[in-house]
């Protein structure tokens, strides 16, 4: 929880079978200083959510995460933030999934070569992924999925999503000699 126009709180529901994805009008509309954002993801993805003013110019960014598939909420203070007309932008899964994980090695080869930057690499258990930004800054996912028996499963029955560091050294080694 953090204050003057910073995100202030994120809830993450428990997964519930979510069909399509749905993003809500922030309440209360106005609002002064904290309005409350919901949105479901049918999948978990990559999310990215960020506030700008009427000149477009980027105010704060509130989620820059993997999220679970489900409802989520997530509240923003405006405090400290002048009164006026602002925007929220949700980005979900600007992804590529590659077939095998010895593609996603060979994208991963190509952009070392180029040395296109690298924002991070995760291993979510279910997936392995590269994340970069496109040229407007904007977040862009690389991965593949894992075989469904590799995945690890809670109690409930739901999947157990994880997020770690991806071993890229491992990774490269699909591509062999």
């Amino acid at each position: 929880m953090t204050r003057d126009g910073e995100l202030t709180s994120i809830d993450e529901s428990i997964p519930e079978q979510v069909q399509v994805f749905r993003l809500d009008q922030n309440y209360p509309n106005p609002f002064n200083p904290t309005t409350t954002i919901s949105f479901a993801l049918p999948e978990p993805g990559h999310v990215r959510m960020r506030i700008f003013d009427m000149t477009g110019r980027l105010m704060t960014e509130l989620v820059d995460q993997a999220l679970m598939a489900g409802e989520h909420t997530v509240s923003w203070s405006a405090a400290g933030v002048s009164s006026g007309v602002y925007m929220y932008q949700l980005q979900f899964r600007d992804a590529l999934l590659y077939p095998t994980r010895k593609d996603l090695a060979i994208i991963l080869q190509r952009l070392t070569e180029r040395n296109y930057p690298i924002h991070g690499a995760s291993d979510h258990g279910v997936s392995e992924a590269i994340y970069l930004q496109d040229p407007d800054q904007n977040g862009v996912e690389l991965y593949c999925d894992r075989p469904k028996e590799q995945w690890h499963y809670l109690e409930n029955g739901l999947v157990h999503l994880v997020t770690k560091p991806l071993d890229l050294e491992s990774l490269m080694k699909e591509l062999g000699d």
